[in-house]
C-alpha cells in the first residue's frame, strides 16, 4: 500500500501531473515507501493479522511491533503445538508496554518461555499502526514524491548544474538532493515529521 497518491502530489504541486510523471509513481510510490519504512524502522500498512516466530529461553520476549495479540504457542522441534498459554481466563503472560496501544514484548508471569530458535508462536497484527495511513506519513511521501518529479525537470532544464568549463565543455551537477536521503536531510517540512516520528518510537 503506497503511503501517497497521484492526485495528493498534483494537489501538492499545485498542477496536473503529466502522463509520464503518473506512470513513474508506480515505481516512486513503492520506493518511497521502502525508504520510509526502513528509515522509521517500521510501517504504516493496514493491519492483518498473521503468525511470526520468536526465539525462547527468556522471561521478556522481544516481538515485533503489533496491535491485538490472539495467541502465544510453544512449538515441539517438529513444529508442531507444545503448549497454548492462556491469555483470557487465567492470563499466563502480559504484553509491554502495558499502557500503549502498540505492544513491543511479551512477559511470560512465571519462568521463562522455553528455550529454543524460533520455537515461540505468536498470531497478532504486526504493524504500527493498524488503519489508515496517518496524515504525517501521507505529508512526507507527498513531498518526497513531489521533490523527486521537480529535481527530474530541474534536471532536464539544466537547473541543478553545479559548475561549468566553457573551453573544455565540462559539466558537474548538483547530486546533493538526488537521493531520498538528500530530499528529507534539505527539506525542513519532511524532516520536522521524520523527527516527531522517530521520537515517537522511542523505547
Amino acid at each position: 500500500m503506497a503511503y501517497s497518491t497521484s492526485n495528493l502530489i498534483g494537489n501538492y504541486l499545485q498542477r496536473t501531473l503529466t502522463a509520464n510523471e503518473t506512470s513513474f509513481l508506480v515505481l516512486l510510490l513503492p520506493a518511497i515507501k521502502v525508504w520510509l519504512d526502513k528509515y522509521l524502522n517500521s510501517n504504516f500498512d493496514i493491519a492483518v493479522s498473521e503468525i511470526k516466530y520468536f526465539d525462547g529461553g527468556v522471561k521478556n520476549l522481544d516481538i515485533q511491533p503489533c496491535n491485538t495479540i490472539t495467541a502465544v504457542k510453544s512449538l515441539n522441534n517438529d513444529g508442531s503445538a507444545s503448549y497454548d498459554y492462556d491469555l483470557v481466563t487465567t492470563p499466563e503472560v502480559l504484553y509491554e508496554p502495558r499502557n500503549e496501544t502498540v505492544k513491543r514484548e511479551i512477559r511470560k508471569r512465571n519462568g521463562c518461555f522455553p528455550s529454543g530458535i524460533q520455537n515461540i508462536a505468536v498470531t497478532a497484527t504486526f504493524s504500527e499502526y493498524d488503519g489508515a495511513v496517518p496524515t504525517d506519513i501521507q505529508t512526507i511521501a507527498t513531498i518526497l514524491a513531489a521533490e523527486v518529479l521537480n529535481q527530474g525537470k530541474i534536471a532536464s532544464s539544466g537547473g541543478n548544474i553545479a559548475s561549468e568549463s566553457l573551453e573544455g565543455h565540462s559539466v558537474s551537477y548538483d547530486t546533493s538532493q538526488s537521493t531520498m536521503d538528500g530530499l528529507a536531510i534539505n527539506n525542513p517540512s519532511i524532516q520536522g515529521l521524520l523527527e516527531q516520528r522517530k521520537e515517537l518510537y522511542v523505547d
